[in-house]
């Protein structure tokens, strides 16, 4: 959703600018509907980001869960090269004129809007396929957590960590929050 929120951010901020009142004709328009379209941009980025992390962490995950433990060293082997392969591919798509393609004139826009959408098509059926081929097996009841599920004891984890970790390591995680958010946008400016 986040692809397809970048990839059409200037219509929908002229839909959400629209809203405001201002007619096509009223010189404050256009600067309305830019504002909104970059912030529309960048939040779309950063939630994309955020997306894409969990994706390939589940996915990492999966590959634990679902390969005997003789062969989690070449199933991991093989996950790297999948993502190696993907990363190559989606970024020689980058190459392919979409913009005058045939097929995609239905999607409107240039080449970002068309590789967006064609790369949410790709992802679907590549994660629907996961999903649909993977059987996950319930743990036992008694290991499960009750109290407050699994989403609940990560936070209750994290706010423990935070409060016992050493003070060199908590300003090196600082430094590293820091910095991953302040090398995002520059790369995405740049």
């Amino acid at each position: 959703m986040s692809t397809l929120f970048v990839a059409y951010a200037k219509e929908l901020a002229g839909v959400i600018a629209s809203v405001s009142g201002l007619g096509d004709w009223d010189p404050d328009q256009k600067g309305k509907v830019d504002s909104v379209a970059i912030a529309i941009g960048v939040v779309g980025f950063y939630v994309l980001d955020f997306s894409l992390n969990g994706l390939q962490a589940s996915l990492r995950a999966l590959t634990l869960d679902q390969a005997p433990t003789a062969q989690q060293n070449e199933a991991n082997a093989w996950h790297g090269r999948m993502t190696h392969m993907a990363n190559i591919v989606g970024y020689t798509a980058g190459y392919v004129d979409l913009g005058h393609a045939p097929a995609m004139r239905w999607i409107g826009g240039g080449q970002f809007r068309k590789l967006a959408v064609l790369s949410c098509a790709v992802m679907a059926v590549c994660v629907g396929t996961t999903c649909y081929t993977q059987d996950e097996k319930p743990r036992p009841k008694d290991e499960r957590r009750e109290k407050g599920g699994q989403v609940g004891q990560a936070f209750r984890n994290v706010k423990s960590n935070i409060r016992t970790l050493p003070v060199a390591v908590r300003r090196v995680c600082v430094v590293q929050l820091f910095a991953w958010t302040a090398w995002f946008p520059f790369l995405f400016y740049s």
